[in-house]
């Protein structure tokens, strides 16, 4: 659900003609029909009896299946652990100079978000002005402890401090990834394909497992490593990242959309229409279901409580359902997939400077480093002055190695470490906020798969159990983020009301 992680092929789309020409040879309309179906209204039988329901979890899918049924006339509550909605959709405002705000979750939408397009418009929620981009901002890379320019370096190969290939030196950073998967994704086409068994094998690799078949070197493996949306190239299924790669293929051309004030003005605008449906500090600790309903305990303001329902949409990441007793158990299947799917950890610092003290030598977009900041994003448009903001993004394995865990020795070594990539950041720095999802509620950002759990596991994960349904960014196949959260919501308020029956 966050974006930035996905620039590098942002940068890749929008400067490289080479591999567009690949990408016109994909086929689209199989996955614009499934988010065209995810667009139709809400539908269920006349005859079906209006049911008590209670949805647990207030982020997107939470939200917005909580919204569809009520709509439909259902009596649904919707309970939440915090005391606010959005889950991994939220906004920081008011901790930075010049009114600027920051998504620390769910960031920029785009081509093919359409539910979170369709309900913005419903809750009239105008999108931020767009920006131009400052003219010739370089990526930048800190190699070695050595600040270069990407351009330099395509410029002269024999500038680069690593042992990559002769091919693989004007490609990196920005192309790498795509140039050994790219072939692959235009093989399978369509995100529906990504299940056919034709492409099966591919779940039994790691990353990295298929970068080496492919020919990649040991040098390139590593930095597509430290610019990797997931926790390493050794833990995420090559199938899993072959998915998110058509994904970004068809979600090519267009800007990268924010709203006004930020994406947590949608959740906002959900929980503003349920009003007294929405019940904080409600934490969910154990279901019982049965033929006659649902059972749920749950504890708020240190006292225990049952809530009894008809059907229940566990709109939740796995890594909250664990911590939750389910009775009759899950089959086992489905406990092993709960139990197992990786959650992405993410580490991110703001740092708001007295001056943009880079661009003296350049402007920047951002810097990829071999370091344990690995990456920086340049945001300092936000900003209405001469001051400046970064974005220190760090995922996976590299959390660890920068005391995430310890905000305020975390902040110290990324002072010391952006000191170390720009000595004239000494003094510079006058406000900062770290965000750790790891050490929130979820545990983690957003679901990936691991080797071997994909083609197992990925068309079992939204089958309702009984009186339970599932919904959030997890289940979907197709969508991603914030969007495919906001297409599980739909979906489980269509199965509660009976209009897939």
């Amino acid at each position: 659900m966050l974006c930035p992680a996905n620039d590098l092929m942002l940068i890749f789309y929008n400067n490289y003609s080479n591999e567009r020409e690949i990408m016109r040879h994909l086929s689209r309309r199989a996955f614009v029909a499934g988010l065209g179906a995810s667009l139709a209204p809400v539908q269920f039988a006349s005859a079906f009896a209006p049911q008590k329901i209670v949805v647990v979890g207030a982020g997107l899918a939470g939200l917005a299946a909580a919204y569809e049924l009520r709509e439909a006339g259902q009596d649904a509550t919707l309970i939440e652990q915090s005391d606010r909605v959005g889950g991994r959709v939220k906004t920081i405002r008011g901790q930075f100079a010049d009114d600027a705000w920051v998504d620390v979750g769910g960031q920029t939408t785009g081509a093919f978000y359409a539910n979170f397009f369709y309900y913005s418009a419903k809750f009239e929620l105008p999108f931020e002005a767009q920006q131009e981009s400052a003219a010739r901002a370089q990526l930048l890379l800190h190699m070695q402890d050595r600040l270069y320019s990407a351009q330099a370096l395509q410029k002269d190969p024999e500038l680069w401090p690593l042992a990559l290939h002769a091919h693989e030196k004007p490609l990196a950073p920005s192309r790498l990834l795509f140039h050994y998967l790219g072939p692959i994704a235009q093989e399978i086409a369509t995100v529906e394909n990504v299940l056919s068994p034709d492409f099966a094998d591919y779940d039994k690799l790691s990353l990295r497992q298929l970068l080496v078949d492919r020919g990649a070197s040991d040098a390139a493996i590593a930095l597509i490593d430290k610019t990797l949306n997931y926790n390493s190239v050794d833990t995420v299924s090559a199938l899993s990242v072959l998915r998110d790669t058509v994904r970004m293929l068809h979600m090519r051309g267009g800007q990268a959309l924010n709203l006004e004030n930020g994406n947590a003005s949608l959740p906002e605008a959900f929980a503003a229409r349920l009003a007294d449906n929405i019940r904080y500090r409600h934490s969910l600790s154990a279901v019982s279901q049965s033929s006659d309903g649902v059972r749920l305990q749950v504890e708020t303001n240190g006292a225990s409580q049952t809530l009894y329902a008809d059907r229940v949409v566990l709109a939740i990441p796995f890594t909250a359902l664990r911590k939750i007793r389910i009775e009759p158990g899950l089959p086992a299947a489905r406990q092993a997939i709960i139990d197992t799917l990786p959650y992405t950890q993410i580490a991110q610092t703001y740092l708001q400077t007295t001056t943009r003290f880079w661009e003296p030598d350049a402007a920047v977009a951002m810097v990829v480093s071999d370091g344990p900041l690995e990456r920086l994003f340049n945001l300092s448009k936000k900003m209405k002055n001469e001051r400046g903001l970064l974005l220190n993004w760090v995922n996976g394995s590299g959390v660890s190695k920068i005391n995430a865990h310890d905000p305020e020795r975390h902040l110290q070594f990324v002072r010391q470490e952006v000191r170390r990539i720009w000595p004239a950041a000494k003094g510079q720095i006058e406000e900062t906020l770290t965000n750790d999802w790891g050490q929130s509620y979820v545990q983690g950002a957003y679901a990936h798969y691991a080797p071997g759990q994909m083609a197992k596991y990925a068309s079992e994960i939204p089958k309702p159990i009984g009186r339970l349904h599932f919904a959030g960014e997890h289940t979907e196949l197709i969508a991603p983020g914030m969007e495919g959260a906001l297409t599980s919501g739909k979906r489980v308020a269509t199965e509660v009301l009976g209009g897939n029956n």
